[in-house]
């Protein structure tokens, strides 16, 4: 059979492990002390995490967009409404663009209190134990697959729950990327755990590892570099069996979705609801992911789109994810950097790519597949790539780690990489640098929104509370039975209660809005509102903001009253 033929990679690994075990029966008091010290130091480090999560909790929802979908979808699966867009005038609307795992896993908690905005914290503590579930899943993947010393994993596993990027979408916002980090994570591990077992239960570790594999590809559809990492490595490991009961299972858990889904694609006349009911298709070949009046690329401009994305990514985008410090929107909530190539983020992707090489060498798992899918599936993309990179925290960190020991000139070890001591020296202080510099942050933003003026608090939560003043507006002077288009639908029906629909192509969609009877335009914006669009000119402004943002809900009277647009303005 195939699998007889893989040999156990590790003799080293088997005789240090047994010359261990003899030392701790020789010494069990040593052994238990040991092991009561891990169990305090491990309790140690999640009672410090959980306290972080704890004090940066907030109760925004909805800057990020996309969170406020999801959690609009948790709304309706969990009052039986189906998985359908429950904000729109149009009942019955299927989104195309959100697979349904995490929606659901936030309607489970949504039952439990169902009374929203009071049960947000309901739903962000979902994102809180999956970071806190990811911290214990990378301690044990990286001591069991990659022997490292305990410090090590420690280090890598508290600077993966305590990085400000997750920490800051898993308390500021109801992003998908937590969950997903932690799936992903604990994907590979069981699917290593089977490549290791005997042969009598190896393939229950595959199915596990295929259920698990297909929950992580139904929370993003990035995780399709998984699906196809995982059958690769088990087959360059002549695990073919296991490959096949891993691709069925798969099959049968993803199958259902995808043809759910293609089944139920909504027709052109539903446009209306913008972007939720684009398919990956037409948003790939976008020239800006979130901007429609952009325009589209051609095939011939796919490789400008790669060689400027892989740039971004080594050149901007290494740095915002490893080092904490850097100001960006997943961290601090202020406003995203102007894209520029920076020696710091070169020098970490070079560290990260020896290191990356050295873990190769050393031992192929299913993370040195997993990992280069995944960023040559961001290069191709045209959206923000940060929270494609953020769900690899923990491998970057261990690659930077590794690449130390080249920086160092110790290379590869014959059987103990480990063991000199300015391997360990060098490593740890790496490891050591990055966790007090992700605990610096996290506490300097809790000082920051706790002691500081409401002026000088994060932009991220100024810009929510301008947003709030309107929907409290909005909620005490538009009639209940109203129709809105806002550019953040999902966040206006939230908050307000009110039927929304996009306010995008507005003069393709015009007759739709009349149909609908859509009255008001709510102007939402992260970033301040510069200038005049068509709907301020033909319009009667009833609400403005006195914030930074400039937010304005508009009245376009009755319908009966309205004539046709011409065109669309050219900043639509």
């Amino acid at each position: 059979m195939p699998e007889r033929a893989v040999a156990d990679s590790r003799p080293a690994d088997r005789v240090a492990g047994a010359a261990s075990r003899s030392a701790d029966k020789a010494h069990p008091d040593r052994l238990g002390s040991g092991r009561w010290l891990a169990v305090a130091s491990g309790a140690g480090a999640l009672a410090f995490c959980l306290i972080i999560y704890l004090l940066r909790f907030d109760h925004i929802v909805g800057q990020a967009w996309d969170d406020a979908w999801y959690v609009l979808l948790a709304k309706a699966l969990a009052t039986h409404q189906g998985y359908t867009l429950i904000n729109s005038p149009v009942s019955g609307i299927v989104p195309s663009l959100y697979p349904p795992a995490f929606p659901w896993l936030l309607s489970l908690v949504y039952r439990l209190g169902p009374e929203f905005p009071q049960n947000i914290w309901l739903l962000k503590s979902v994102s809180i134990a999956a970071m806190l579930g990811a911290g214990g899943v990378s301690y044990s993947y990286f001591r069991r697959e990659r022997a490292l010393p305990a410090y090590l994993a420690a280090s890598i596993a508290v600077a993966t729950t305590l990085s400000p990027a997750l920490v800051f979408l898993a308390t500021s916002t109801v992003m998908s990327e937590c969950v997903f980090t932690c799936a992903q994570l604990l994907t590979i591990a069981v699917i290593e755990r089977g490549v290791r077992s005997g042969q009598g239960n190896r393939m229950w570790w595959y199915v596990a590892g295929g259920a698990l594999a297909s929950f992580t590809f139904l929370t993003r559809s990035i995780s399709i570099a998984l699906l196809v990492g995982a059958v690769l490595y088990l087959l360059l490991k002549r695990q073919v069996r296991g490959a096949l009961v891993f691709a069925i299972t798969v099959a049968l858990a993803v199958g259902p979705w995808v043809l759910y889904s293609r089944l139920h694609a909504s027709p052109v006349e539903q446009s209306c609801q913008g972007t939720i009911l684009r398919n990956y298709t037409t948003l790939f070949w976008r020239r800006v992911g979130d901007d429609s009046s952009a325009g589209t690329i051609s095939a011939a401009e796919i490789p400008g789109r790669l060689w400027h994305n892989t740039l971004d990514i080594l050149g901007t985008r290494m740095a915002i994810v490893l080092i904490p410090t850097t100001p960006h929107l997943f961290k601090q909530g202020n406003d995203l950097p102007a894209r520029q190539t920076n020696a710091l983020s070169l020098a970490l992707s070079a560290l990260a790519f020896a290191g990356f090489i050295l873990a190769i060498r050393e031992k192929l798992t299913l993370a040195e597949i997993v990992v280069p899918l995944t960023l040559a599936g961001a290069a191709t993309w045209p959206w923000d790539l940060t929270r494609f990179l953020v769900p690899l925290t923990p491998f970057l960190v261990f690659y930077c780690i590794v690449g130390c020991r080249v920086v160092g000139g110790t290379g590869r070890g014959e059987e103990h990489p480990w063991a000199t001591r300015v391997q360990r020296t060098v490593a740890g202080a790496l490891a050591g640098s990055l966790l007090l510099l992700s605990i610096y942050e996290n506490v300097s933003y809790i000082r920051r929104e706790y002691s500081s003026p409401p002026a000088e608090q994060s932009q991220w939560v100024r810009r929510f509370k301008e947003h709030q003043r309107m929907y409290q507006w909005i909620r005490r002077h538009v009639p209940a039975d109203a129709a809105i288009a806002a550019q953040n639908q999902a966040q206006v029906y939230l908050f307000t209660g009110r039927k929304t629909i996009a306010s995008e192509r507005a003069t393709e969609n015009w007759e739709t809005w009349n149909r609908l009877n859509v009255r008001y335009v709510a102007r939402t914006s992260f970033y301040p509102i510069r200038g005049f669009d068509w709907t301020d000119l033909n319009s009667r402004t009833v609400y403005r903001s006195r914030g930074e943002l400039r937010l304005r809900v508009l009245d376009l009277g009755p319908a009966s009253s309205r004539g046709p647009l011409a065109t669309d303005p050219p900043n639509q």
